[in-house]
């Protein structure tokens, strides 16, 4: 079975994107064939779980079953408890549940299996409990949701209306941070009229270390040759339309869509060259900015950790 047996990751990628879906646009409405299939995203996940296993032991595919599963639960797992963004780790809403990717009906006995494993990955200090820990609408109201360490039972849960409160919160947050209003992040202006890029002005913190330092310049210079390619590369194309437009209007009379269509033939094949050295010079510099955006991240964790491990000792005194 071992080398007879064609093992590929596929399933498991599906998995894991269905769980992502479900995370980001959970109430989005799919419709296929004009209306006559629709889905909720929040429901797939669950199906896909469900009808992609039977599917694969049908089919002989014991491989195929398995990674279905395995993509799932490394995704939840993952999303749901480790992934970092600044100071909150993984998402511990309500709305991503274990249980949510269950019927109704099953949902009380998931939850409490669910409760039951998570307890013993808190006993086994696997991921870290309720008690430490900082989501979205809880970084607004300066608090934290608490649960028992011995059980993992929330002690107080929230009203519906203080749920209600702390979703707009963490809406409205979210919508500031789109706009670049927040104070210590970086924030953008309206798109350049000459490359249709917005330009970024990136954050500088008053702590940035010398690796911070390198990838910030590293992304300035990305973005300066992003915007100095396409304002040439538009700029171009422009003032060739034109000529081309004037040109037709001389023969003809008039320049209609059709006549463009010859022009913008034209003007790909004639741009082809500089846009496959533009393409390759592209995967050469996210290449080259891997390594320093690691240095980046991990001297920054690295720092936060120490600052952690000054706060903890300053409590003890």
């Amino acid at each position: 079975m071992l080398y007879t047996t064609t093992i590929g990751g596929l399933p498991a990628l599906v998995s894991g994107f269905a769980v992502g879906l479900k995370q980001l646009i959970p109430d989005y409405n799919v419709k296929l064939f004009r209306g006559a299939i629709g889905f909720r995203i929040n429901d797939l996940p669950g199906f896909y779980t469900l009808v992609a296993p039977i599917m694969f032991m049908l089919l002989g595919n014991l491989g195929g079953a398995l990674l279905v599963n395995i993509g799932f639960f490394e995704a939840f797992i993952y999303l749901r408890f480790y992934k970092r963004d600044g100071m909150i780790h993984g998402d511990r809403s309500d709305a991503f549940a274990f249980s949510t990717f269950f019927p109704d009906f099953a949902q009380p006995v998931v939850r409490r299996i669910a409760g039951g494993v998570y307890w013993v990955a808190v006993k086994c200090r696997a991921v870290v409990p309720d008690e430490g820990y900082q989501q979205a609408a809880d970084l607004e109201l300066g608090g934290v949701i608490r649960t028992n360490p011995e059980t993992g039972e929330v002690l107080v849960e929230a009203e519906e209306s203080d749920k209600d409160r702390r979703k707009a919160l963490a809406n409205k947050a979210l919508e500031a941070r789109l706009e670049g209003r927040d104070a210590g992040s970086s924030t953008s202006a309206s798109a350049a009229a000459a490359s249709n890029i917005r330009p970024i002005k990136f954050y500088i913190p008053s702590d940035e270390t010398p690796q911070e330092q390198v990838y910030r310049e590293l992304r300035e210079s990305a973005c300066k040759r992003d915007h100095e390619f396409w304002a040439d590369n538009n700029t171009r194309f422009e003032s060739g339309k034109a000529e081309f437009e004037q040109e037709m209007v001389r023969k003809t009379g008039a320049c209609t869509l059709d006549d463009l269509s010859i022009y913008y033939k034209q003007y790909q094949v004639e741009s082809y060259e500089r846009h496959l050295k533009y393409n390759r010079y592209l995967w050469r510099r996210n290449l080259a900015m891997v390594g320093p955006g690691i240095r980046a991240t991990e001297k920054k964790e690295s720092k936060e950790g120490v600052d952690r491990r000054k706060e903890k000792i300053k409590s003890y005194y």
